[in-house]
């Protein structure tokens, strides 16, 4: 496992949840490397990182993420969370999806499944993959898969 233990892995995610469900991201750094890269969101780079929270939390100014279980396996830490918000702003989607729904005022709940790779006590890789189809049904938004 190199010099991350298993306990210092799980306690850098569980901070990483509580910096996440909070505004400040300028404490992203306390847990992401500066040259991470985030595969779900097609995020390269802290501060694009940064970006997609802060359009996040702009849709969801309430959401909050919560660890529902945890597996910790050499370097990599795979967590199921659940994320509950109000859509109360503009929903722009994914850094490479452009959807721009506008506020419903809707509550959501959706399960998120992450993978994070972690390097010299910071989060290095993410791959994520949160249930897109739930949530544009809980926001009212009629949508086709394929094409």
């Amino acid at each position: 496992m190199g010099d991350e233990s298993r306990a210092n892995l799980r306690e850098l995610v569980e901070k990483e949840l509580v910096i996440g469900n909070s505004d400040d991201v300028d404490r992203f750094e306390e847990v992401y490397a500066h040259d991470c890269t985030h595969h779900g969101l097609g995020c390269k780079g802290f501060d694009e990182i940064k970006q997609v929270h802060i359009m996040t939390k702009e849709a969801f100014p309430d959401l909050t993420f919560k660890i529902e279980d945890t597996i910790i396996e050499g370097d990599k830490v795979v967590t199921r969370k659940t994320a509950k918000g109000t859509h109360d702003g503009v929903y722009h989607g994914l850094s490479n999806v452009e959807f721009g729904i506008q506020p419903t005022g809707k509550t959501v709940e959706v399960d998120v499944i992450e993978i994070m790779r972690i390097e010299n006590g910071k989060i290095k890789e993410v791959w994520a993959l949160l249930d897109h189809g739930s949530l544009l049904e809980q926001l009212g938004v009629e949508f086709t898969y394929g094409g």
